[in-house]
């Protein structure tokens, strides 16, 4: 509608531009512009309603070939039926925002609800390596994403992640 919100750095979290005046409005669209060295970016994209969590918890995994011992986080939600959803999700620990991508978290840091359209998903993990000592916080945030930014973090993704030798 015209409005501009200028995003400043943050101190606390180099490489991080956040603005608190805004407040997004489901459905809307947003262009965001950078201005850097002389060349203008500009991205456009509407906010997405999600899924709400039904539920987040705790589990203890015990130490294992595959596994380290520790607390580790998983949500439950219910994706909504007949609708094409695509899911992004972060998390943190103690405000740390934790994003790893490697080979093994690619598949849960992204989703879509392709084979799962309508169904309540129990146990989901985005960060399975995440390990929780006793007093930290957990927060874990589930974002919808259009087709396109999908299809970007899937890219994104499928370059940071390291491939396997194939003999």
């Amino acid at each position: 509608n015209g409005d501009t919100y200028e995003f400043n750095h943050s101190e606390t979290h180099p490489g991080l531009y956040e603005t608190w005046s805004l407040e997004p409005q489901l459905n809307q669209r947003y262009t965001l512009v950078i201005e850097h060295d002389g060349y203008v970016y500009e991205a456009s994209e509407r906010v997405l309603p999600v899924a709400p969590i039904d539920s987040i918890y705790q589990y203890y995994v015990e130490e294992s070939l595959f596994d380290e011992e520790g607390i580790r986080v998983r949500i439950d939600f219910t994706d909504p039926a007949s609708v094409e959803n695509y899911y992004l999700w972060e998390q943190y620990r103690d405000g740390e925002s934790i994003i790893d991508p490697n080979p093994g978290t690619k598949w849960s840091l992204i989703a879509s609800d392709e084979f799962y359209d309508g169904q309540t998903i129990f146990g989901r993990q985005p960060n399975d390596e995440l390990i929780y000592e006793t007093g930290q916080t957990a927060l874990i945030r589930q974002i919808a994403l259009s087709r396109q930014a999908y299809d970007y973090y899937f890219l994104m993704l499928d370059q940071v992640s390291p491939r396997p030798m194939n003999h």
